[in-house]
């Protein structure tokens, strides 16, 4: 038998669990109503003068709720003390009493969840005052729809609520210190947005449908939990385990899931992961199909042994991931991104499937490698013209010759990246962090450098005709750079080494040069009116007017 025919016929065998359980309850709520309508029928033949409890009303349908609320397929044991209540009782009262128990007449809820029976719901009040006064173990308790929004609970060490009932609880914005304990508890339609909480026990928890946008569950145990169809869209969940859970149509959009994420023998059927940072994630043996990793950064991530069947991997980060016996068949690699580390099962060619090869040497022309996290990539000598590197990490890369003509760098992290000799003409440095960035010869000519963070960055020798940096400061190595008409008014070079740099038919109006070391610079017909001397280093400088400058005596 195929592997397709075995899920037909789990699939098969599901259904008819699910008609069988649908027809017990069925025949137990017309047994009900029966009941009932017997119950009315002998109360009606009642002496006035005996007062029978009122029955509640209730309203029968031909549909059956999977709401926890409903009556379960056979009638829930509910003990009752012979002593204190059947020996006064008629065969009759009797019968009124036990249904009047079992439609929840004495009780404000009867939730019913797997083989659990939730009877005498707890108001948010009563919880926070039993809390308060020092109570920690409210395992199995029923906190059916409790609004407990913006608070803080931080009194006490531990806080035992394995096994309760917190379907549709209201958490959001909660804070709860020290060890919580949700094992086993229920959380279906829960509201844990922007819930703040590190090393929760979720073990065997059922947060399905849940709720948990902005969340903060770092460290936290969903081993074996369900979360089926929940929202953690931009949740932080550094270092959980989610080993053997189900998050079978989960929203994971934006999360952060790094530092070694355990999602071992998970089901992540039709996930959305997508711009998930999912770095250095142990994902073997993991059921992927269908999921959504676009834009995902999986970098160094295991996915050995997965099912990525018809899975969505567009421009998604596979640098060093070992995809080892991996099925892919039908997945898209559309732009995803590899280098020499990465591991594909054996016949798979990731260049053929559309995948970006991430090497020394590389053509990612016009390339859309956005928020792409680059970090340490050689690059050397590679052709990225007119690629879209918006808001991409590229700290400590080596980009030496690479070129980038045109690149699109704004916003992006260049700390640390080496540039060498690289072509950066008409690229776009918009609020780009050039931090450390070593740029010596690069050609920077008419490159756009609005807003850029500079600090301790390399530009000697470097090509700056024609750029503007109009009102900015560079206190940092220029030596040798060409600035020949360029727009530097009101920038600040003070305590800056710009020694040998060539400001040929530059606007240095207003610029501040205290301090700063221009020996032998060269600011032939440049316009240099309101400049700041005070303290520089002019010996050898040529001035505007073709003459070395002479020191004042």
């Amino acid at each position: 038998m195929s592997e397709g025919d075995r899920d037909l016929v789990a699939l098969f065998v599901k259904v008819e669990q699910l008609e069988t359980k649908l027809n017990q309850l069925a025949k137990y709520s017309k047994k009900t109503r029966q009941e009932l309508e017997q119950l009315v029928i002998e109360m009606a033949g009642q002496s006035e003068d005996t007062e029978v409890p009122k029955p509640p009303e209730i309203t029968t349908t031909s549909t059956v709720s999977s709401s926890p609320e409903i009556l379960p397929s056979s009638p829930p044991k509910i003990a009752i003390s012979e002593a204190e209540t059947v020996k006064d009782l008629t065969d009759f009262e009797f019968r009124v009493e036990r249904f009047l128990l079992l439609t929840g007449f004495y009780t404000d809820e009867i939730e019913i969840q797997g083989d659990r029976v939730y009877t005498d719901r707890l108001s948010a009040e009563a919880f926070l005052e039993r809390y308060q006064e020092g109570e920690s173990d409210f395992s199995g308790v029923n906190l059916f729809a409790i609004d407990l929004s913006n608070q803080t609970l931080n009194q006490a060490k531990q806080i035992n609520l394995s096994g309760a009932n917190l379907i549709k609880a209201k958490l959001t914005n909660s804070r709860l210190s020290g060890i919580i304990d949700l094992s086993s508890a229920y959380l279906r339609n829960a509201d844990l947005s922007q819930f703040l909480s590190s090393s929760v026990n979720f073990k065997k928890a059922n947060l399905s449908y849940a709720i948990g946008i902005k969340a903060d569950l770092s460290h936290s145990n969903f081993s074996g939990a369900i979360l089926s169809y929940a929202d953690f869209s931009q949740a932080k969940m550094q270092r959980v385990n989610l080993s053997n859970a189900c998050l079978n149509g989960a929203n994971l959009t934006k999360a952060e899931l790094t530092y070694q994420v355990n999602f071992k023998n998970a089901q992540l059927i039709e996930v959305n992961l997508t711009k998930a940072n999912l770095r250095d994630g142990d994902f073997s043996n993991t059921d992927l199909r269908q999921a959504n990793l676009t834009k995902a950064n999986l970098r160094d991530a295991d996915l050995s042994n997965t099912d990525l069947r018809q899975a969505n991997l567009t421009k998604a980060n596979l640098i060093g991931v070992n995809l080892e016996g991996a099925n892919l068949e039908g997945a898209n690699f559309k732009s995803a991104l590899y280098d020499s580390k990465t591991i594909f099962p054996e016949g798979f060619n990731p260049q053929e499937a559309g995948a970006y090869l991430i090497a020394p040497y590389s053509n990612l022309n016009y390339a859309d490698l956005s928020q792409a996290d680059l970090q340490q990539v050689d690059l050397t000598s590679a052709s990225l013209l007119g690629a879209n590197l918006t808001e991409a990490n590229l700290s400590q890369a080596k980009l030496l010759k690479a070129n980038l003509g045109a690149a699109k760098l704004e916003k992006a992290k260049m700390c640390g990246t080496n540039l060498t000799a690289a072509k950066l003409n008409e690229a776009v440095l918009h609020n780009t962090d050039l931090g450390g960035t070593i740029l010596t010869a690069a050609d920077l000519t008419k490159a756009i450098f609005i807003e850029a963070r500079i600090s301790q960055t390399k530009f000697n020798g470097a090509i700056m005709k024609k750029v503007d940096l109009i009102g900015m400061t560079l206190q940092c190595d220029l030596s040798g750079v060409d600035f020949s008409e360029s727009k530097l008014c009101g920038a600040n070079f003070s305590h800056a080494k710009i020694s040998l740099a060539n400001f040929t038919s530059a606007d240095v109006r207003g610029v501040n040069f205290e301090r700063s070391d221009l020996e032998n610079a060269n600011f032939t017909n440049a316009n240099i009116g309101g400049i700041n001397w005070e303290s520089a280093k002019l010996t050898g400088a040529i001035m505007p007017d073709g003459t070395k400058y002479q020191a004042q005596t």
